[in-house]
């Protein structure tokens, strides 16, 4: 009995292309992670945030994180901005957060947010810059008040 071997020769030029092609999708897979390692975190942000979930959004933010209210010019520490969680549940009733993600560059995310309060609703910019996972500032600039353009 003969057995008969066909091997395929690969050339120069096309293996190169081949290497080059998968060193691209390892190239982009790292990049990706850190931005989806991002957004998982504003996710979970919002979702506690919704919810005045004070003890998720401190498990969040780090130590020295700040919330930054530019249009009112107010800057609370991480301790006022969890203490002001009840009074923020009970002032938005059930108001619901809708957002996207906008870009996000190095360590800072920007997210356009929809707050759906029961009487109104309102368009905020938010940009996050994270630090080993956790929050260390939420920065908060009006947009419109309204979500039309959401």
């Amino acid at each position: 009995m003969v057995w008969r071997v066909r091997a395929r020769i690969v050339e120069a030029p096309e293996l190169l292309k081949n290497t080059f092609f998968a060193g691209i999708v390892m190239v982009l897979a790292v990049l990706q992670a850190p931005v989806q390692a991002q957004a998982d975190v504003i996710a979970r942000w919002f979702a506690a945030l919704e919810k005045a979930d004070a003890p998720a959004l401190d498990a969040l933010m780090s130590d020295d994180a700040v919330v930054v209210l530019d249009d009112i010019d107010v800057e609370q520490s991480k301790a006022e901005f969890l203490a002001s969680m009840e009074q923020w549940k009970e002032s938005v009733g059930d108001a619901k957060i809708r957002y996207r993600l906008d870009g996000t560059e190095g360590e800072v995310s920007t997210v356009l947010v929809c707050y759906d309060f029961p009487s109104n609703d309102m368009m905020i910019r938010e940009a996050f810059t994270l630090e080993a996972g956790k929050v260390r500032e939420s920065r908060q600039s009006h947009v419109a008040d309204d979500c039309d353009a959401f």
